[in-house]
């Protein structure tokens, strides 16, 4: 599951202006009309891929090619499905803008706008499968390590040994919290740092701080050698995926093409 995000009340009320933005998406949605063929049966309406548009699908599905090239088994089907999402999304998001009342999208052709959002979608799902496939293949020590650093993060990114006895009841006994969050510098996903001393005075407290890249990717990093470690054994498929969604290359040309409403 998504990490755990911790609720807040809010009085705030949905403007009445996106309400009726909605319904009218909503309606100019619903009265979009397929085509029909010599034989009366409904056809699917092609729609053609600006030459902006076509130049974002085409540096997508490279992109998308490299990362799937070495995956195996079910992770390599789920990309395999994933391949034509980007296109299947950017025509979602273009016919929404235009139902939405956007005089800059064409009904007729879907633009660069439209499709670097499409891909920006297709890019945040296969983050998802990733995450997911590596969660249902961790050990219980790489589940508890994954736990326990979304328990850090959910509390700013850093704990002492002592707010962690307070927490998770598994951390309360003996040494384990300090145990705990001494293999997690080992492995690297933080690091210990010194808090100056309260008001008060004492010692300065020793405090665990999360390291994590800076693209906000949830896979820790050692800041001393900046190798990028994982919760979870991770395939040197999975590396390379890692590194090509990361930083995507700028789109490279290409021609026309269609989408299929």
């Amino acid at each position: 599951m998504p990490p755990r995000i911790t609720k807040k009340w809010t009085a705030a009320e949905v403007d009445p202006a996106v309400i009726e933005g909605f319904g009218l998406v909503i309606d100019g949605l619903l009265g979009l009309e397929p085509a029909v063929d010599d034989d009366g049966i409904p056809a699917p309406i092609p729609l053609e891929l600006s030459t902006g548009a076509k130049r974002v699908w085409t540096a997508f599905y490279n992109r998308h090619a490299v990362a799937q090239r070495d995956l195996e088994g079910d992770l390599a089907a789920a990309f395999a499905k994933l391949e034509e999402a980007a296109a299947r999304l950017a025509l979602v998001v273009h016919l929404t803008r235009w139902a939405g009342g956007d005089p800059t999208a064409d009904p007729q052709v879907v633009d660069e706008q439209s499709m670097r959002a499409g891909v920006t979608l297709a890019e945040w799902f296969k983050g998802e499968v990733v995450r997911v496939y590596r969660i249902l293949g961790e050990t219980d020590g790489d589940r508890d390590r994954r736990r326990l650093v979304e328990w850090i993060r959910q509390r700013g990114g850093e704990t002492t040994v002592r707010d962690l006895q307070r927490g998770p009841r598994q951390y309360r006994a003996g040494d384990a919290a300090e145990a705990a969050l001494a293999d997690l510098v080992k492995r690297g996903f933080g690091y210990w740092v010194s808090a100056p001393p309260g008001k008060t005075g004492g010692q300065p407290a020793r405090v665990f701080r999360l390291a994590t890249l800076a693209t906000g990717d949830r896979t820790p990093i050692n800041p001393r050698n900046n190798e990028v470690v994982s919760p979870s054994p991770v395939s040197p498929s999975q590396k390379t995926l890692a590194m090509t969604t990361a930083a995507p290359p700028p789109p490279e040309g290409g021609d026309t093409t269609r989408v299929v409403l």
